[in-house]
């Protein structure tokens, strides 16, 4: 399957949204509507090379998604949307990004980051690995600030402007800290808590 040649943008059509993507050449059995927006359907329909998605409006001023094209075989792509240019990155890769008339970005975006991030290895006898992370403290904070731990911190970091954020907070010091084994360590694993509690939080101080 390959992205369609001439596909067409998302559009709002009073109290209705449209999404549109135009096959090119043939393999392609269905397409979703990959998103994480309740009560928006993912389903689009054919009619002729076009498959369309016309739903109401959700109540948000700003979505992500992708198009999952899916063959006779039952095998996915997920692309972005060709003819939208509006993008956001993530740990799995990009996603393509609506942004509706009544959104407004958070103010605190267009502030200047503070402080700088160093990155680390912090090793564990508990869990028998090594833990990237990174260290992050406002320049006006000190060891008896608070301590705020961040999970899949890095990621946060790099592709949602944490740092600019933490900066508009009062000051306090942050660790970010990436994942081991992902589904081990975020599925309420009793080792990694005992691993944050005995060995990685005593080593910043005081919280």
């Amino acid at each position: 399957m390959s992205a369609a040649l001439d596909p067409l943008p998302p559009s709002l059509s009073g109290p209705e949204v449209r999404f549109a993507y135009r096959e090119h050449g043939p393999g392609v059995a269905r397409v979703q509507l990959a998103h994480d927006v309740p009560g928006l359907p993912h389903r689009l329909t054919r009619r002729g090379r076009t498959w369309e998605l016309v739903a109401p409006r959700p109540d948000v001023g700003r979505l992500e998604y992708q198009f999952e094209l899916i063959d006779r075989a039952g095998s996915s792509e997920w692309i972005v949307d060709p003819k939208n240019p509006l993008r956001a990155s993530g740990p799995w890769g990009e996603k393509s990004v609506l942004e509706l008339p009544e959104y407004e970005a958070p103010a605190w975006l267009e502030a200047e980051p503070v402080g700088a991030a160093q990155a680390v290895v912090l090793p564990s006898r508990i869990l028998r690995a090594e833990l990237p992370a990174l260290l992050w403290a406002h320049p006006g904070a000190d060891e008896s600030s608070p301590l705020l731990v961040v999970h899949d911190g890095p990621e946060y970091a790099e592709h949602s402007s944490l740092l600019t954020l933490l900066g508009e907070l009062p000051p306090l010091r942050a660790v970010l800290l990436a994942p081991v084994d992902r589904d081990e360590t975020y599925s309420a694993s009793a080792r990694y808590a005992r691993a944050l509690a005995e060995e990685l939080l005593p080593s910043f101080g005081p919280a």
